[in-house]
């Protein structure tokens, strides 16, 4: 085990904004970490031919950082990295793995209020003459910030489309995050997340989704979505996404999903790709591609 030599790591820290569609900046809002709600950092160091050291947290009060962590003594043969990460929800990011290709796991909670924005940085690798020397850590935004919208196309303007809950299906919820690569493998573990809090009737423009969360973002492992085949019925673990509608609709008073008093339900393949650090709006417009649960097309619209 390496020892410390008692001289305090000073760190300056800056965030990168996460960035919207068309690289464009994106306003912080909803649950985003900001400058001002981002207040606390976990931090550890990797000693490439030594070891990964315990979790280190740096508090930021009066916009300077502080924390108890030391310098190591570390020899000539080797350089020393830093790896940093934070999250709104610290049990749903597990520490980083001793070893050169540091990662940390992040889990998305099925629940949309455990969501949470992901931020991390890597510093540069640091020779023996250099241990003391102050280390500059540049946050990103790992995840993907997805906003929702929902709408009914032209086709399907003479129906009445009342949903009780759209929830999204199929999609990865946990992922290990390279530091080194800077980039994203995924676990096996998949979830479905609720996308509105109360009931809705669908127009044919577009309109946002409220999540339970009271947030506008769900953040989300990057992934590209393949869309559900139809092939395989949504009872026997289908490949691919779709969104599941409880829904009722009805044309002319004549209930084709659902009735009066009950309701139905509708799935929608949906494809599409998030990319890590930024905002994406997801779009999804109901129409005749709505299938029931063993896939087939729901022909009488």
């Amino acid at each position: 085990m390496l020892e410390e030599n008692g001289i305090p790591v000073v760190v300056n820290v800056t965030e990168e904004p996460i960035q919207g569609d068309n690289a464009s900046q994106a306003p912080h809002r909803g649950s985003m970490l900001t400058t001002s709600s981002f207040t606390k950092f976990h931090i550890e160091y990797y000693f490439q031919g030594g070891d990964c050291w315990n979790k280190y947290q740096y508090n930021k009060s009066e916009n300077t950082w502080s924390g108890n962590m030391t310098w190591p003594e570390v020899s000539t043969n080797y350089p020393l990295t830093f790896y940093a990460y934070f999250d709104q929800n610290t049990e749903s990011v597990s520490r980083v793995n001793d070893s050169s290709d540091p990662y940390i796991v992040v889990t998305v909670e099925n629940n949309a209020s455990s969501q949470r924005d992901v931020i991390a940085a890597k510093s540069k690798s640091f020779q023996y003459s250099e241990i003391g020397s102050s280390v500059d850590l540049s946050f990103k935004h790992i995840c993907s910030a997805v906003q929702f919208k929902i709408g009914k196309t032209a086709a399907m303007s003479a129906y009445n489309i009342i949903v009780l809950t759209a929830e999204l299906c199929n999609i990865v919820k946990q992922g290990e995050y390279h530091f080194n690569a800077e980039s994203w493998t995924f676990r096996s573990e998949k979830a479905n997340y609720t996308l509105n809090n109360a009931s809705f009737t669908l127009g044919t423009e577009a309109t946002d989704l409220n999540l339970a969360s009271g947030s506008e973002y769900l953040f989300l492992i990057p992934q590209t979505l393949t869309a559900w085949d139809k092939t395989t019925p949504i009872s026997e673990n289908p490949i691919g996404s779709y969104v599941h509608l409880r829904c009722k609709i009805s044309k002319e008073g004549s209930y084709k999903i659902g009735g009066n008093e009950t309701w139905g339900d509708a799935y929608l393949p949906v494809s599409g790709t998030w990319e890590q650090s930024k905002k994406h709006i997801f779009t999804i417009l109901v129409g005749t591609a709505l299938r029931n649960a063993s896939g087939t097309q729901i022909t009488t619209l």
